[in-house]
């Protein structure tokens, strides 16, 4: 995980930003997603921002049947603006990026794509205390954890929460939403939680409720 290293404002942000459709994949503020590029259209995508602000917007797609994603697909309203931190070429076909989340953000409208990839118009005035101090705090922090090392107990995904004590609330909840191998619908609603609080009790219900779920299916084959 990375801490944001600079506090930026609404009016500094690019109002027009390439989207890259991803199901499952959530990027929160000051916490970094790497991602193996390889399509075409999204290689286009990685050289273009490299000269054009390094901005890029992480969606996800309403339905991810097909792969590739088509461009017409229709995408979650709701999106997180990332900017291009590192990249690696990996060969002429494909690239390791890492990005690091700045703000969520709004769709008012798609544009024409460029280059094979879309573009939209993106509104940051509902989320604008994403570009604020890290100062929030999780109304039951303990819960959140033991919620955790449960439901990954019953999961083939491995996290280490030995550090958990020395990250924010934010940090940690941020970092756990986005490991979670929860459904698309259920990191939909994640990302969009007006307040860490509110964050913290759903993922916490989801976390919860996916363990329960498994213990009953894990005790039904014993009988």
């Amino acid at each position: 995980m990375t801490e944001k290293t600079e506090i930026l404002n609404c009016t500094e942000l690019p109002g027009i930003i390439p989207v890259f459709p991803l199901p499952g994949a959530l990027i929160f503020p000051g916490v970094s997603l790497p991602l193996n590029v390889f399509e075409p259209r999204y290689l286009a995508m990685v050289g273009d921002v490299l000269t054009d602000g390094r901005w890029i917007g992480v969606v996800q797609p309403l339905n991810a049947l097909h792969h590739p994603i088509p461009n017409d697909v229709e995408i979650f309203g709701v999106g997180s603006l990332a900017r291009l931190d590192t990249f690696e070429n990996i060969d002429e076909e494909r690239m390791l990026v890492n990005l690091i989340g700045i703000t969520r953000f709004s769709i008012e409208c798609e544009l024409e794509g460029r280059n094979g990839y879309r573009l939209v118009k993106a509104n940051y005035r509902s989320f604008e205390e994403d570009l604020t101090i890290d100062n929030g705090k999780l109304l039951d922090r303990k819960r959140l954890i033991s919620a955790a090392e449960s439901f990954f107990q019953h999961t083939a995904e491995e996290i280490d929460l030995s550090n958990a004590t020395d990250i924010t609330d934010t940090m940690l909840l941020n970092a756990l939403c986005m490991a979670s191998p929860l459904t698309v619908a259920e990191k939909q609603a994640l990302l969009e939680c007006k307040s860490i609080v509110e964050r913290g009790e759903l993922l916490s219900n989801l976390l919860e409720m996916a363990s329960l779920s498994d213990e009953v299916a894990l005790s039904s084959t014993k009988h």
